[in-house]
C-alpha cells in the first residue's frame, strides 16, 4: 500500500474519530445561546431535597443521580450552576415561582404548571408503582384503587395527574415518603403512590420488611422527569434540551447502574398472574372433560 494512501486513510480515521467524539461530548452551544448565558452570569438551581437516589442536599451539597447529570451539563456551559439550598420541594417549586432560581430540575411537566414554567425534554423516567402490605394483592388498574385511602407525596406532580384521571380517588397528602410509608404500614392507608426507585429507597432505608412494590398501572406507567424553566428565561429550555440530547449513552449507563440499584422486575408479577390463570384455565377444561366423560 502506497504511503501516501497509508496517511490518507489514517487522516480519514481521525478525522472520523474526532467528529465521533465531538458528536458524543459536545452540546455545541451558538454563539448567541454562549452570550446568553454570560449575560445570566449564572444559572440559579433549585432541586428536590429528600429524594434518594434520585437526588438530596446534605450539608449543602446536592448528591444523587441528577447531581451527576448537573456535574455534567456544568462541563459543557461557560456559567456556573448554583445550587439554592432547600428544606422542601415546596420550597424549591416557590423559589422558582417567585424567581429565587432560574429552573428546577427532576421535575414533571403539569397543565397547572406550564402557567408559569417552560420544560425541556426528560432525561430521566421512572416507573409509577403503588406501595402496599405485603398480603394485599398485585394491581394493574387505578381504578381497582378508587375506593381506598391512598397517600400521596404533596406537591408532587402525579397528584395533580391522578386527580385529573380519578377525581373521586380518596387521595391522602403526606409531607415526606417516611410518613406515607409508615401510614401503609399501621393500616391507616391501603397503599401510597409513589416513583419505583424513591420508593424502593424507602422502603430499604426505613425497614419496612413488610411493605412491597404492588402494582405499575396501565393509566400512568412512568414519570417523566426534565427540567423546568421560568418563563422570563425561556432561552434555557433550548440550550438544555441540547445537553439532554449531548449525554453519551454510556454516562446514562453509568448514572442508572450506580444509583439505581434497587432493581424490581414488575413484570414478574405479570408473569406470576398469566402462570396461574392459564394453570387454572387447564384444571377447568380438564375437569369439564371429566364430567362430560362420566355423562
Amino acid at each position: 500500500m502506497p504511503n501516501s494512501f497509508r496517511v490518507a486513510l489514517l487522516f480519514c480515521a481521525l478525522s472520523a474519530l474526532l467528529c465521533v467524539n465531538k458528536t458524543v461530548y459536545s452540546a455545541e452551544l451558538s454563539i448567541s445561546q454562549k452570550n446568553y448565558l454570560k449575560q445570566l452570569n449564572r444559572i440559579q438551581l433549585c432541586v428536590g431535597p429528600n429524594s434518594m437516589p434520585l437526588e438530596d442536599i446534605v450539608d449543602g451539597e446536592h448528591i444523587g443521580m441528577n447531581a451527576e447529570y448537573m456535574a455534567l451539563f456544568q462541563k459543557q456551559l461557560p456559567v456556573p450552576i448554583k445550587l439554592q439550598v432547600t428544606d422542601t420541594w415546596e420550597e424549591s417549586m416557590n423559589n422558582v415561582r417567585t424567581g429565587v432560581c432560574d429552573i428546577i430540575a427532576l421535575i414533571a411537566e403539569t397543565p397547572d404548571r406550564k402557567a408559569f414554567l417552560s420544560f425541556t425534554k426528560p432525561y430521566v423516567t421512572i416507573p409509577f408503582v403503588v406501595v402496599t402490605t405485603q398480603e394485599k394483592f398485585f394491581v394493574s388498574k387505578l381504578e381497582l384503587l378508587e375506593d381506598k385511602k391512598l397517600g400521596v407525596h404533596k406537591g408532587y406532580a402525579y397528584v395533580e395527574l391522578l386527580n385529573r384521571l380519578y377525581p373521586d380517588m380518596n387521595l391522602i397528602e403526606v409531607n415526606s415518603r417516611q410518613e406515607g410509608l409508615e401510614k401503609v404500614n399501621s393500616g391507616e392507608l391501603y397503599g401510597y403512590f409513589s416513583g419505583l426507585h424513591l420508593a424502593g429507597f424507602a422502603i430499604q432505608e426505613g425497614n419496612f420488611t413488610n411493605l412491597k412494590i404492588n402494582g405499575q398501572f396501565d393509566e400512568l406507567a412512568q414519570i417523566k422527569l426534565g427540567i423546568a424553566v421560568r418563563k422570563d428565561r425561556e432561552p434555557l429550555v433550548a440550550i438544555f434540551n441540547q445537553l439532554i440530547d449531548a449525554i453519551p449513552d454510556h454516562e446514562n449507563d453509568r448514572i442508572n447502574k450506580s444509583w439505581r440499584k434497587i432493581q424490581f422486575e414488575v413484570a414478574e408479577s405479570y408473569q406470576t398472574i398469566t402462570q396461574i390463570s392459564v394453570l387454572a384455565l387447564i384444571l377447568i377444561i380438564i375437569f369439564m372433560f371429566w364430567q362430560f366423560q362420566l355423562r
